[in-house]
């Protein structure tokens, strides 16, 4: 995943992290925004408890599916409904409003196609996982670890591209007032 600020983002200086929770600019798109990816966040940190459970070996297949694939399907489908709208609505504007944050958003809607790429990958696994369950031959522990594992490196790449994101994302909002939106 990309860092898109770095070097690039001018807003941040003058929109620090530490001043949005009490800037005057503050709008609801913004405030929207920052509680979505602290939704991600939440789940994200529960489904890497899970994951935890699973590489330790504590839990087993069953337990994986009553327990772990309802967030999971949870935070896939929110994830993907979320950049959908960003990278056909939001990051088109943005980049109408601050040219010069293109690559930014270029970059962030290239995290958007890895992310989905590995969507794809964590379901086809799952869907191994869950048609070979009554394999005489198959290890229900060693494919349920890998998908655990996985699954635990995905979400803390989420996790970094969110604040990636809110870095380039929350000064446009701040400095554009959520107008125009």
């Amino acid at each position: 995943m990309s860092k898109p600020h770095l070097g690039s983002n001018y807003l941040l200086d003058a929109y620090p992290r530490k001043d949005w929770a009490g800037h005057s600019d503050m709008g609801g798109v913004a405030r929207f925004w920052l509680h979505k990816h602290d939704s991600f966040r939440s789940l994200g940190g529960r489904l890497k408890g899970l994951s935890a459970g699973f590489l330790d070996n504590k839990k087993d297949l069953r337990e994986m599916h009553s327990k772990f694939l309802y967030p999971l399907n949870e935070y896939i489908s929110n994830l993907h409904g979320h950049h959908s709208i960003e990278d056909q609505h939001y990051f088109p504007l943005f980049r109408r409003l601050e040219p010069r944050l293109k690559k930014g958003f270029t970059l962030l809607e290239g995290d958007h196609d890895v992310v989905h790429e590995t969507i794809t990958k964590i379901v086809k696994d799952w869907q191994n996982i869950a048609n070979r369950k009554n394999d005489p031959q198959f290890d229900s522990k060693v494919m349920t670890v890998g998908f655990a594992e996985i699954v635990r490196d995905f979400i803390v790449k989420v996790d970094i591209h969110l604040t990636d994101e809110e870095d380039l994302v929350i000064p446009v909002l701040l400095k554009h007032k959520d107008r125009s939106l």
